[in-house]
């Protein structure tokens, strides 16, 4: 009987001092997750102060109805995807920011950043990110992960450079970096062959000393449009042609003397401009872009065109391709001979000339 009640006591107390180690593990856990909880409401407590601190308003309807600020309500915030903080003159974007991880829209523009947090690579979902006008220099790398993005517009900045990697966005369709101060045209930019459309524009103002394209921009057989006005480029490369599914060319403002014979295989070129250029000449077979409706020579004032140039022009004057711009440019290159002598030349009938 006395055995049967030491035992008793013995198990007794085992299973006291078991249940006392499951109540210290169930507190220490409960403990964690009170403190888990108060750091996830610290985060968000310090992207609601400097919300406060820059007079960035709760969610409303801004501009033209357009959603901006930033939601206080927890739920509200940790479930938002478009996001925009555009014209609220932010010097800095705390990395807290990035915790948001369900947006897909970031709206950034009109501020005066000079950097973005690496963090940036936590919006694992973002599908479009807009940084223009700010006072950026460099990129994070982390932004190269953002392997969602689709358009990333960085114009008006003063960019000196690109990061490596940035061709490991391979879903980015729309990339704008115009205005911005590079000393050449990045290379990097040929590895992003996702590319639809790309800005390029502005650049002589801000110290550009390129006179070349690269020739990796060859490598971008995806663009419709490419937009390289205003900038001091004195040639195209070769590797333009590659470009086949160009359909908007714009290359004004430049110091080009005429254009490569490859760009006759840009078949679905739709739109060209060359106004303001130094072009003495252009290839023949520019004649066989049969789906060009609107092209633009204006003030070249050394340009000399073959007869069959002019007729080719002049069919497009008829199409329609006479309107805005691209008028000047057709009166100026037909109109200077005399109607009788250009109709000879181009055997028609001086009262069709439309000028």
């Amino acid at each position: 009987m006395k055995n049967n009640l030491t035992t008793t006591n013995h198990n007794a107390k085992l299973a006291l001092t078991k249940s006392k180690s499951l109540l210290n593990i169930t507190n220490s856990l409960l403990a964690k997750k009170d403190c888990n909880n108060l750091l996830d409401e610290n985060w968000i407590n310090i992207l609601w102060q400097w919300a406060d601190d820059n007079n960035i308003p709760d969610l409303r309807a801004g501009y033209n109805n357009v959603l901006e600020g930033l939601p206080r309500t927890k739920s509200d915030l940790l479930s938002i995807s478009t996001l925009n903080l555009s014209g609220f003159e932010l010097t800095n974007i705390p990395k807290e920011l990035f915790n948001l991880t369900n947006i897909k829209s970031l709206n950034l523009a009109k501020n005066k950043l000079t950097s973005v947090p690496n963090e940036i690579q936590n919006l694992k979902n973002l599908e479009t990110f807009t940084l223009q006008l700010n006072k950026l220099e460099t990129l994070p790398d982390g932004i190269c992960n953002l392997s969602r993005l689709e358009s990333l517009n960085l114009c008006n900045n003063k960019l000196l450079e690109l990061p490596k990697n940035i061709g490991n966005l391979q879903n980015l369709t729309k990339l704008d970096l115009s205005i911005n101060s590079f000393a050449s045209l990045p290379s990097h930019i040929g590895n992003i062959t996702s590319l639809i459309e790309l800005g390029l524009s502005d650049f002589d103002f801000l110290g550009f000393r390129s006179e070349y394209l690269p020739k990796k921009i060859g490598n971008l057989v995806n663009l419709e449009i490419l937009h390289l006005n205003s900038n001091k480029l004195k040639e195209l490369p070769k590797e333009i042609g590659n470009l086949i599914n160009l359909k908007e060319l714009w290359l004004g403002h430049n110091k080009l003397k005429t254009l490569p014979k490859e760009i006759s295989n840009l078949k679905k070129l739709e739109d060209l401009r060359i106004c303001y250029n130094e072009l003495e000449n252009l290839p023949e077979n520019i004649t066989e872009l049969d789906y060009l409706s609107y092209i633009d020579l204006y003030n070249n004032n050394n340009l000399y065109l073959s007869n069959s140039q002019r007729l080719w022009l002049y069919e497009l004057c008829k199409s329609g391709a006479s309107e805005n711009g691209c008028f000047n440019f057709i009166r100026d290159f037909l109109y200077p001979p005399k109607k009788e002598v250009l109709a000879k030349q181009i055997d028609i009938d001086d009262d069709e000339i439309p000028f």
